[in-house]
């Protein structure tokens, strides 16, 4: 196909005899470029022109961002409303570094309200301006539509964003905030650096129309035709939901799955037997955020459920799987994925990714506290989590201050409210 390109200059050339647009405020289209939404010649030829901003498929409105950018004159500014999830996907880390790079980030207004229809999409407010070096990134909340003033705001340096290695940008991280998450880099290590122990991994997915052996119709995956109550051949296997995941228990529902070629990507069974942690997706309302535990039986899960295998030679035991989980189920990890979490901030069903997993913070002294954090959790009866608490926040060698910044923070209302609606 011949595509018929618009042309800027052309249409019109007073504007670029300036060096562009003073300003550009708009609603860009969101989604990827799936279904036909962007034709194969456009989907392709958008792939070259942009491949430096993007991973994977087009996403619309990261090449609105990018074009608007490179259309504003030197002094211009563009003012976008675009999904709150484009501040933390990995899918927008080469856009956001080219951004905060340029320093043209000048503020993000998060719209705390329902902005449009779709209650599934959560907008922020995005102004980039070129006029100047912005050091600093003015992060805005607005709770209603018409507010003339944010009701809270606070300053984000720039530097950061580019320090971490997907330039995130967190709408939370108050000066104390950022103290404290400096401490805990300092006295830990990610979780990916430990691949001597453990590796954070996807659960199968069960259903999708096309994929499976034979392919799976739309009928297929609207029925779960291969869910079962009971046990039927050797081929059904235990089958947890996310909502049988609590935290440092599971309490299995008593579904099946029928597993084999027919599944739309099955795994590996070895993948799922012996010790792992199994961590529930959605978020629970804080303190405590996360809900893992830990697993030895033959179980399988989709993708509600993410979970945490052992190393493949052997070097990872039942007392370094317990240990991961408590700490997982500590006011600690709650801090870290609310702050640094991808899709944490959401207030429609908020997540943890397997992103977020790998940079887990790992105490870099956790092979000798292992053992000590392990045993909270062979107690009989309900574990400890004064204790628990304090343990971990030794193993980060956090000081009193920052374990009252943490505390302050995991009992926000706002944060209650926000997570609260979707459990």
């Amino acid at each position: 196909d011949v595509l018929s390109l618009f042309s800027w200059r052309e249409n019109f050339p007073q504007i670029f005899e300036r060096g562009g647009f003073d300003l550009i405020v708009g609603n860009p289209p969101y989604g990827l470029s799936r279904d036909e939404q962007i034709s194969t010649a456009e989907n392709e030829l958008l792939k070259q022109i942009y491949s430096s901003i993007r991973s994977g498929k087009v996403n619309k409105y990261m090449v609105f961002m990018a074009r608007g950018l490179e259309l504003l004159n030197s002094r211009g500014a563009l003012c976008f409303v675009v999904p709150n999830s484009w501040l933390g996907i990995r899918s927008a880390a080469a856009l956001r570094r080219k951004i905060i790079g340029m320093r043209a980030l000048e503020s993000i207004s998060v719209c705390l309200f329902k902005a449009f229809e779709d209650p599934s999409v959560e907008a922020v407010v995005v102004k980039l301006d070129k006029s100047r070096r912005h050091e600093r990134i003015r992060i805005e909340h607005l709770y209603e539509p018409h507010m003339q003033q944010a009701a809270k705001f606070f300053e984000l340096p720039a530097a950061e964003c580019s320090g971490d290695p997907e330039c995130k940008i967190a709408l939370t991280w108050s000066p104390e905030v950022l103290e404290v998450l400096r401490a805990i880099a300092s006295s830990s290590q990610k979780l990916s650096e430990r691949i001597e122990l453990f590796e954070p991994l996807i659960a199968l997915q069960a259903y999708a129309a096309g994929k499976g052996t034979p392919p799976q119709s739309a009928e297929d995956v609207k029925r779960h035709i291969f869910d079962r109550n009971t046990k039927e051949s050797a081929l059904d296997i235990p089958y947890l939901e996310g909502s049988d995941i609590e935290r440092f228990q599971v309490n299995w529902s008593g579904g099946y799955l029928h597993y084999g070629p027919w599944l739309a990507e099955p795994q590996n069974l070895d993948r799922f037997t012996g010790p792992r942690v199994v961590i529930r997706e959605i978020l629970a309302s804080p303190p405590y955020l996360l809900r893992a535990a830990v697993v030895e039986d033959q179980f399988l899960y989709n993708k509600s459920v993410l979970h945490i295998v052992a190393d493949r030679r052997g070097k990872t035991g039942l007392q370094e799987m317990q240990a991961l989980c408590a700490i997982l189920n500590s006011k600690l990890a709650s801090f870290v994925i609310l702050h640094k979490g991808r899709k944490s901030q959401r207030s429609l069903f908020p997540k943890i990714v397997n992103d977020d997993l790998l940079d887990l913070p790992l105490p870099s002294n956790f092979d000798r506290h292992a053992g000590q954090l392990a045993k909270l959790l062979a107690r009989p009866g309900q574990i400890p989590d004064d204790e628990l608490n304090t343990l971990v926040y030794e193993c980060y060698r956090l000081k009193n201050s920052h374990v009252s910044t943490i505390e302050q923070s995991l009992a926000s209302k706002k944060w209650h409210a926000a997570i609260a609606q979707n459990n």
